[in-house]
């Protein structure tokens, strides 16, 4: 079975429902692997597609640099509870709007920053990635840099944008390297920025990643 760029089946389809501070003055610098954001003004403007269709580990890692978008979704109150629930990460701020209004600067709930992390995988499945054909699957293999640059209001449609920074060889295996930020429908900045992982298994006699 061939799988995406993430070490998904291809062609799934999208979900029916449209889900869904300052910063540090050195975030830049540190963050300099992030993805590009646009201005408000193009936010919401069709990216047209940049990544080419792809067959090798090595024709993926020849498109270093391209930039694609997920589809938006919304975060609703009732995924946050249940999440606050299943974990325990359960804050008025994330939980109570009446509190959230009434007592942060934020006007309503924030959603969990881990939470966020998790809909990197929602992200990179909406919509599908062309096929690795030389890949068995890839597993999350973490982050190297996470920042929460500011809050992600619930109920707001949200999508992230996502950099193809590299792909190293490991022999068996390949590391593939992304720069996501998340966004925030009308914010002109990013919301959360981080350099994500997955470990692409190789197909046997799958060639070198060069």
């Amino acid at each position: 079975m061939s799988l995406d760029r993430f070490g998904r089946s291809p062609g799934r389809p999208n979900d029916p429902r449209s889900i869904d501070g300052r910063i540090p003055d050195d975030l830049p610098a540190r963050l300099d692997w992030a993805p590009s954001h646009p201005t408000r003004s193009q936010a919401h403007r069709p990216l047209p597609e940049v990544t080419p269709n792809m067959a090798t580990l090595a024709e993926l890692k020849a498109t270093r640099g391209h930039e694609t978008l997920s589809d938006w979704r919304v975060i609703t109150q009732e995924m946050v509870d249940t999440y606050s629930a299943l974990t325990g990460d359960a804050d008025p701020f994330h939980d109570d709007p009446e509190w959230s209004k009434a007592n942060t600067p934020f006007g309503g709930t924030i959603v969990q920053g881990f939470l966020l992390l998790a809909h990197f995988t929602w992200f990179s499945r909406h919509p599908a990635g062309e096929p690795i054909d030389d890949v068995e699957y890839v597993l999350n293999y973490g982050f190297d840099k996470v920042r929460f640059v500011r809050p992600v209001p619930v109920g707001k449609p949200i999508r992230a944008r996502l950099r193809l920074l590299d792909v190293e060889d490991r022999g068996a295996r390949a590391v593939l390297r992304f720069g996501v930020a998340i966004e925030v429908e009308g914010s002109p900045e990013p919301h959360v920025v981080a350099e994500w992982l997955g470990s692409a298994q190789k197909k046997p006699g799958a060639g070198t990643a060069r």
